[in-house]
């Protein structure tokens, strides 16, 4: 449908009276626009849809995971977590010096 538009404004305009008008009056040339703007919007005919390759759908496999933590997990035993606090210190100075 809009070739056809398009088609019939090139016909008109190949009119020698019409191409003067379009030079006195080209306020006149948004007309033409405005039609086939019309035609897009509201004739949605979609004639060569069939040419147009289908749209993928991504799928998302992993739902939400929860993320480990960096930092260690502290355990109920006394002597795990002496030998925790014990490691970190020891880190901690090598780091500074």
């Amino acid at each position: 449908m809009t070739i056809s538009v398009a088609a019939l404004i090139t016909v008109l305009a190949a009119i020698p009276g019409v191409y003067q008008f379009f030079l006195r009056f080209p306020e006149f040339l948004l007309t033409p626009v405005g039609v086939v703007c019309i035609v897009v919007r509201f004739g949605s005919f979609r004639v060569l849809q069939f040419l147009n390759p289908p749209v993928k759908v991504k799928r998302n496999r992993k739902k939400h995971t929860k993320k480990k933590s960096a930092a260690p997990k502290i355990s109920e035993d006394k002597k795990d977590n002496e030998l925790l606090v014990k490691n970190t210190n020891q880190l901690s100075q090598e780091i500074r010096k």
